[in-house]
């Protein structure tokens, strides 16, 4: 359509309705409201364009997925997905990859962001992606529910990754290590010894709490280091008055924990019992 700012009511109105902006019928007292009906039109045009360019975008990125997947010299970084198929039998829709690693991208739905295998974060455009892609599944009703969750070493694994590096920020080096190697008492004794003090005790939510006891007296150690690493992160990365304070009560915490001095009778049994 050209230039409208020089054109009569009457050209204008001509135009409008070449371009499908008006019927010919449509009555209009003044220019003026003639060219608000066309700009509204514009807009709501150029809104239905976009809705479309973003679904003929997740279409393609989801063709060069399963462009990718039919490659049989590929090589990939894994040959299995996080919960052990073989990444040949992700069905086509859900198939994704990234960084030389192939994914179902169900599985990248549970993640939080991150590259389960290198413990790092995905960058904003390949998150962008991921859920531009899980939103177009959803439109053409293709489920993105998993049967089974991903395992519960991935999650610890990522963050126990954040939690270190969260530490080391505020310029407290903790080895990741230090979690690995703890046993249920030494982890009760830890957990015990931050949850004591005010400071740390009134930000412990009661749920997150009682799934930590609950881990502990029934002996499950990977639970019990999984809802102490999520307590950890939820103390350490929310930014309030006394976050420095919560980090070097943690900190000082780890070390002594992993010292032997947690005030208790810690001894390297790992069968003491030391309840709340």
């Amino acid at each position: 359509m050209p230039s409208h700012q020089n054109l009569s009511k009457k050209r204008l109105k001509a135009y409008a309705i070449d371009a499908g902006i008006v019927k010919p019928r449509s009555r209009f007292k003044t220019r003026d409201e003639l060219m608000r009906v066309i700009e509204r039109v514009r807009i709501e045009k150029a809104i239905v364009l976009q809705s479309v360019f973003r679904q003929h975008l997740a279409y393609l990125e989801i063709e060069d997925r399963r462009s990718q997947i039919r490659e049989p010299d590929h090589e990939w970084r894994n040959s299995e997905t996080l919960l052990g198929d073989n990444i040949y039998e992700i069905p086509l829709d859900y198939f994704y990859s990234v960084d030389g690693y192939a994914f179902d991208i169900r599985e990248l739905n549970q993640t939080r962001g991150r590259n389960p295998y290198i413990n790092l974060p995905f960058a904003t455009k390949i998150k962008n992606q991921i859920n531009r892609i899980i939103t177009s599944l959803q439109k053409r009703n293709i489920s993105i529910e998993i049967e089974n969750p991903i395992p519960i070493d991935s999650q610890i694994s990522a963050t126990l990754t954040d939690v270190c590096n969260r530490l080391g920020d505020f310029g407290h080096s903790v080895a990741p290590q230090i979690f690995i190697d703890w046993t249920t008492y030494y982890m009760n004794a830890f957990y015990k010894r931050i949850n004591e003090h005010p400071i740390i005790y009134q930000k412990i939510g009661y749920v997150e709490h009682v799934e930590f006891i609950d881990a502990y007296e029934s002996n499950d150690l990977n639970k019990m280091r999984y809802h102490c690493l999520e307590i950890l992160k939820q103390l350490i990365f929310t930014n309030d008055e006394t976050v420095d304070i919560r980090i070097l009560i943690i900190a000082n915490a780890l070390n002594d924990n992993n010292n032997g001095n947690n005030n208790g009778d810690i001894n390297g049994d790992s069968s003491a019992s030391d309840n709340f």
